[in-house]
């Protein structure tokens, strides 16, 4: 239901460090977006790189 009202997100690949007590250098995070019919893609990539950075946003539609 709530795809109804909004741009829904699932986290499907999250890749990180190798041992428990050791902060990685880096994170990686696949991110699959069903985006609602009154938004466009442009709108979503604007927000995403609001919240996450410009530097740490790379995408790819499929």
């Amino acid at each position: 239901m709530n795809a109804v009202f909004r741009t829904t997100s699932a986290v499907t690949i999250f890749d990180a460090g190798y041992k428990s007590n050791v902060i990685p250098i880096q994170a990686r995070a696949v991110v699959n977006l069903r985006i609602h019919p009154g938004q466009t893609i442009a709108q979503v990539l604007a927000h995403l790189k609001r919240v996450i950075g410009q530097a740490f946003l790379s995408y790819f539609t499929g």
